[in-house]
């Protein structure tokens, strides 16, 4: 592989690394040049690397070497300038050991360097969120105050928790007696709410539910109900004739946009749509939600489109457009001239593909033929001739112009805005402009034309291809919103659903020490480590590493 590699002229990202790594440890003039170059380091997010890339920090923030005194080797600690490495990083956060990153490597920099600084105060967060995270990540109690936290040796506040105590994160006291606390765990540290001088939660009479479970019951299911107050109203019950043929996917999003709706209508006025957010793991069930949002009128917006194809806009401009490329396109020239573009009645449109499939082979085909004119009724024909004119005018622009500056010609000049301005059934897909007009700018830097457009258009309807990385920021007033978890990371809404989990995980498995399957490959099971107490999941970084 790696003579292929050479040959091919071909570097990996792991090559340049190593390389990289080669140089700076090696070559004494590189090194120092290099060295001369960075004033200071900064690193954020440095829980996701490794000791390689801790390596090639550590030679370029030596201090300065003569060459008789040059060792080929990576420095220690003492070996560094003062004050030119800064790490920056959170190990409760390290996601990317899938591909090299080491999270130990940040825990040992703790152990290296005296200067570590803990940010303990949440500048983010509500308060009642900090004291949630606290019990379950740290565990501490809950309710908690601001005498929760103590100070350590070093004067440092921390949190006090109970060791008996469960938690989400390994702990300490969980470790077992004479065994070091492993560097490859992250550990939990308390973190205090900004301004929450004396309290976060003090007492139990402070608490409101914040989480609601809804479940979906389908008929001669029942659920046991344990509380005092009634749960009708957070069951997705699909017994009832409306929706009784409804998939669980589609009930969940059917109850979804009904909740909201009743909870809008019962707020009395002290709710609005933007006070909702909608949390998928994946967009691929979206186009549910929108469906139902849609049917009640309910304003939302996303970053990402699963029903670019839904509605009018986009089909009617894509219809025009293939027109314009391919004008003998059946298909096309009917929603065409239905569309408000035309506005020909159904009869006329019928008239008009009747007239072009009864012309025989011999003879050409023409769209706006006058014998057409004398079939339709005096209102058809008015229109007719009307979208005769204007689309002569529109073929000769297509030749002149590039796909952007013939979308807004369509949108703006030929007035298809205005139609979502006045028509509410539309209103909501209005900002599906944006998304075509930014995929045809996106051809044009790349200098291809209509035909590729359309081409890209035929893909996405079809599904060959998605809508991706079109990051516009679309904004729209009283809408609710739908993203992705991983997208809301730092936002804060007062109504979150948490939405998409109506499918069943698997139920089939193996204990085998080596299991295979079909769909999902070779996996291997590895005994526990008898060294940590309810450990299952570590066993490469403890007995490899």
């Amino acid at each position: 592989w790696n003579t292929k590699k050479r040959h091919s002229l071909i570097l990996s990202y792991k090559d340049i690394s190593d390389l990289a790594l080669e140089i700076l440890t090696h070559h004494y003039e590189t090194r120092e040049s290099e060295k001369q170059s960075y004033k200071a380091i900064m690193i954020d997010e440095f829980q996701d690397n490794n000791l390689e890339q801790k390596n090639l920090l550590y030679l370029l923030a030596e201090k300065p070497v003569l060459k008789k005194d040059f060792i080929p080797e990576i420095p220690s600690e003492n070996q560094l300038e003062p004050e030119k490495l800064f790490f920056v990083g959170d190990e409760k956060q390290s996601i990317y050991r899938f591909r090299g990153a080491d999270v130990s490597v940040f825990r040992g920099l703790q152990e290296a360097f005296d200067s570590s600084i803990q940010l303990s105060t949440n500048f983010r967060s509500h308060p009642s969120l900090i004291t949630s995270f606290n019990s379950l990540f740290g565990g501490a109690d809950y309710p908690q105050n601001m005498k929760s936290f103590i100070q350590n040796q070093t004067g440092e506040k921390i949190l006090d928790v109970d060791k008996t105590r469960a938690s989400i994160f390994l702990k300490p006291s969980h470790i077992i007696e004479g065994e070091e606390f492993p560097l490859f765990e992250a550990e939990y540290h308390g973190v205090r709410a900004q301004n929450a001088k004396e309290k976060l939660i003090q007492s139990e009479d402070e608490i409101q539910a914040a989480i609601h479970f809804c479940f979906h019951v389908s008929e001669g299911e029942e659920i046991e109900n344990n509380t005092d107050e009634s749960e009708e109203g957070n069951k997705a019950n699909t017994s009832s004739n409306e929706d009784e043929a409804l998939t669980r996917d589609e009930a969940e999003a059917f109850f979804t946009a009904n909740k909201i709706s009743e909870l809008i209508k019962n707020s009395e006025g002290e709710l609005s749509f933007s006070d909702f957010v909608l949390l998928f793991r994946s967009y691929t069930k979206q186009n549910y939600y929108e469906k139902y949002f849609r049917n009640l009128g309910i304003p939302y917006i996303s970053e990402s489109i699963r029903s670019f194809f839904s509605d009018a806009p986009v089909n009617d401009i894509f219809s025009l457009l293939r027109l314009l490329v391919f004008p003998y396109d059946s298909l096309a020239y009917a929603s065409f001239f239905h569309s408000p573009f035309v506005r020909l009645s159904l009869e006329g449109v019928n008239t008009c593909i009747y007239f072009l499939k009864n012309k025989t082979e011999s003879e050409t085909p023409n769209l706006f033929d006058t014998g057409i004119v004398e079939s339709l009724n005096e209102e058809d024909k008015e229109r007719f001739l009307s979208a005769k004119e204007r689309f002569e005018n529109l073929e000769i622009l297509s030749k002149q112009l590039n796909i952007g500056e013939l979308l807004s010609h369509i949108w703006y000049t030929e007035g298809y805005r205005y139609e979502t301005l006045w028509n509410k059934d539309v209103a909501l897909f209005s900002e599906l402009y944006d998304f075509l007009f930014e995929l045809a700018c996106r051809l044009d830097r790349k200098g291809q034309g209509l035909v590729d457009f359309i081409k890209i258009l035929d893909e996405l309807e079809s599904g060959e291809s998605k809508l991706e990385d079109m990051d516009i920021p679309l904004e729209r007033a009283g809408a609710v919103r739908m993203m992705s978890i991983h997208k809301s990371k730092g936002l804060e809404f007062p109504i979150v659903f948490v939405c998409g989990f109506a499918n069943e995980a698997r139920r089939f498995g193996s204990g085998d020490d080596v299991y295979y399957d079909e769909n999902f490959g070779l996996s291997l099971n590895f005994p526990k480590d008898p060294l940590i107490q309810d450990c299952s999941s570590n066993y490469f970084y403890v007995k490899i590493i």
